[in-house]
């Protein structure tokens, strides 16, 4: 399906005005967007909260009703008999009450709506108990989380470099994030992207130079009209719900159209937030290793980079505002290559049709035919916009999408007593004695994708062909070192320079490891001697 766009004569209040959903988490996650919206809470800082909220009320009913791993709290400790519906409702109030204090009488309000149909009970009582506790535990195990700790920011200087840019030239915004303890990840760097260009010279940079240049110009004759208004509907500013809350958006809209249960909510939820919350970590560290500059600077600067075909324009201006950080990875392509990837994991697909409206275009609405289609063009939005170069975009988005097969493939996992072993076939190889699988879903562009096939060739080893039986595109090895550091090591080579992730699972231990290669980037070997435990 073609993008198509829709002008309704609603505004977009109008347009969103409905019955209260009822679904306990839709709810709250609604009035989440709201405050962030009230606060102009910036995206690092609302994937944090996005995600203390929505792991509060997860762990919260599903401590309760079973059927997931918590992600942190004793399920043993649960009150048996208590409400899960009054426990969501306690633990989202408790979590935003104390963070948005402002909205405290819209929280209280909603509280009160939350648990009118709840009979008074000990069931009750207890499940607003239970939910305030575990709230207020994950509350606690994020106050030292290091996002309240400024740290300097002192980037080298010259060309390629990020330097402050118009129009309030202020210092760059959140260099600690980095430093924020992640959620899932093993570490800030897991999943580090390539890097931008080495030097001007690089023909990636000048292709991208020359597309952001024409496409993103305030005054571009260039960019169509559908362009613009994908450049504005995706801008998601101070003010809106933000690049990561657009998704929580349309995250609350399929779930309220597939009706899921209370448990399947907060999963999905639950799933989402913590996706965007090591998104955010995980692009603030590509921002703050590479510190690499804006277009607006290397536009206006043109002549100062050493190549002669980057011809300078002192009068270009983006056209929707430059954040004030460094352009290296795309924050909002990292949301959104991790969102919906999540998103069509836990629906168990990535062909849903939706339509979505926008914060930024009020009475807009763009349709999709899949989750990564909008991925995509939220994106592409950023060179329309004319604030990052598309190595920025096609890097961030291989990334997350790497991010999210992560995440899925080890937390929140139902519960299961016995492990399934390895069952190869097409698309899957099984190793060592099929305790490993490995898939690889690979990306050639952003409408053509698929999932690679495997030959396997010994009991630790195989390829991977994309395009034909005898077009090897990969080499993977599943190494047992348990005699050497305890570990089972993962290694894999690439002919190929097109995306991919590649998903080794561990199936004894139920754990995942994934790792990525961003589109036209020459294939980077891989070499993970820590991959798994061997106990």
């Amino acid at each position: 399906m073609n993008h198509t766009r829709c002008i309704l004569s609603l505004s977009f209040a109008v347009l969103l005005a409905a019955p209260a959903a009822a679904d306990p988490v839709i709810d709250w996650n609604a009035a989440f967007i709201d405050a962030v919206r009230a606060n102009r809470v910036n995206p690092p800082a609302m994937t944090r909260v996005m995600a203390i909220l929505n792991v509060s009320i997860f762990d919260a009913v599903v401590s309760l009703e079973g059927g997931y791993a918590t992600y942190q709290t004793d399920a043993g400790l649960a009150p048996a008999g208590a409400s899960s519906t009054a426990a969501a409702a306690a633990a989202a109030h408790r979590v935003l009450t104390t963070i948005y204090p402002g909205q405290a009488a819209d929280f209280d309000s909603l509280l009160a709506g939350s648990l009118d149909g709840i009979p008074d009970s000990t069931s009750r009582d207890d499940g607003i108990a239970w939910g305030r506790t575990v709230a207020d535990a994950v509350l606690a195990s994020r106050a030292d989380d290091g996002s309240g700790v400024p740290i300097g920011y002192f980037p080298p200087t010259g060309v390629f470099w990020w330097i402050p840019t118009p129009p309030g030239f202020v210092p760059a915004l959140l260099p600690q994030w980095p430093y924020v303890r992640p959620w899932t990840l093993l570490s800030s760097s897991q999943f580090r992207a390539p890097g931008p260009p080495a030097t001007p010279n690089d023909p990636r940079y000048l292709k991208d130079y020359l597309e952001v240049k024409s496409l993103g110009d305030a005054d571009s004759l260039d960019r169509d009209d559908d362009q613009s208004e994908i450049a504005q509907f995706w801008d998601d500013g101070l003010g809106t719900s933000t690049p990561p809350g657009h998704w929580n958006l349309i995250a609350q809209q399929l779930v309220e159209e597939r009706s899921l249960n209370l448990v399947e909510s907060a999963r999905l939820f639950a799933l989402l937030g913590i996706t965007v919350a090591d998104a955010a970590i995980v692009s603030w560290d590509n921002k703050y290793h590479y510190h690499h500059w804006r277009p607006y600077t290397a536009i206006v600067n043109g002549d100062l980079d050493g190549n002669p075909e980057t011809a300078p324009d002192p009068e270009w201006s983006s056209y929707i505002t430059t954040p004030p950080f460094p352009t290296y990875t795309s924050g909002h392509s990292t949301f959104s290559g991790s969102s919906g990837r999540i998103l069509g994991l836990v629906l168990g697909q990535d062909d849903i049709e939706f339509s979505t409206p926008s914060d930024g275009v009020p009475g807009a609405l763009r349709s999709f035919s899949s989750l990564s289609q909008a991925a995509e063009e939220a994106g592409q939005s950023r060179i329309y916009g004319g604030i990052h170069w598309q190595y920025d975009n096609r890097d961030a988005i291989a990334g997350g999408r790497a991010l999210a097969e992560y995440v899925f493939g080890n937390f929140l996992r139902p519960e299961s007593s016995v492990a399934v072993l390895c069952s190869a076939d097409d698309e899957t190889l099984c190793l060592q004695g099929n305790r490993f699988s490995v898939r690889v879903d690979w990306r050639s562009s952003s409408t053509v994708a698929g999932v690679g096939r495997a030959v396997p060739r010994t009991p630790e080893s195989g390829e991977f062909t994309f395009f034909g039986e005898d077009n090897v595109e990969l080499i993977v090895k599943v190494l047992d070192a348990c005699d050497v550091n305890g570990n089972y090591w993962v290694f894999a080579a690439a002919a190929t320079d097109i995306e991919y992730v590649i998903k080794v699972t561990d199936h004894v231990a139920e754990s995942t490891r994934t790792y990525f290669n961003p589109l036209f980037t020459p294939g980077r070997a891989t070499r993970d001697v820590e991959a798994f435990a061997c106990e």
